[in-house]
């Protein structure tokens, strides 16, 4: 509040006039409250009557600039892959997304942190994995979203069972993945 003694009236202006600018302060954060909260509700509506999928992705990491820790099989069936190759060591079916894109698979050390490198392998498969339970599946339809489809699982190709028990025993469940882009 700013006092003046020259002038009495300038005392209550000034007074008047940072009361004012208060009030307009107060009531532009109750509306702003206010918006949020009406987002808020509109939000748990459409989530209760099942129009939005709220969906945390488990990895809080960017797989395209940093190590990222996911799921991985194996597969071993043989044939064409939906980029058109046939199916060949150093193939890995990964989110459609990251089709055309090369993948550094990474084993994980006992304290979870990035291990051994174990290859480079060319994403030119997706698939299905397993079931989420959230979103809408583009692959199998009525179903929800496979790990594959969200990027939370990787699976590699094989071309026999016995190798893909014995690449599943080396590396486990689990390998750090990091995407890269490029051509050549």
């Amino acid at each position: 509040m700013i006092l003046s003694l020259s002038k009495g009236r300038n005392l209550k202006l000034d007074y008047w006039h940072k009361e004012g600018e208060e009030i307009m302060r107060r009531r532009k954060n109750d509306v702003g409250r206010f918006i949020l909260i009406i987002a808020l509700i509109v939000l748990a509506v459409l989530w209760v009557i099942g129009e939005y999928q709220i969906h945390v992705d488990a990895s809080e990491s960017d797989p395209f600039y940093e190590p990222t820790k996911v799921r991985c099989t194996c597969y071993i069936d043989e044939g064409y892959t939906c980029s058109g190759a046939y199916t060949r060591p150093g193939i890995i079916a990964a989110k459609k997304e990251w089709i055309g894109c090369v993948a550094e698979l990474n084993a994980i050390n006992e304290d979870g942190s990035v291990g051994e490198f174990i290859g480079f392998y060319e994403i030119l498969d997706t698939g299905y994995g397993i079931e989420t339970g959230v979103g809408e599946s583009k692959i199998l339809k009525g179903r929800t979203l496979g790990t594959i489809e969200t990027g939370e699982t990787v699976d590699v190709w094989m071309p026999t069972l016995h190798q893909a028990e014995e690449w599943i025993d080396k590396y486990g469940d689990y390998v750090y993945i990091k995407i890269i882009r490029g051509e050549g």
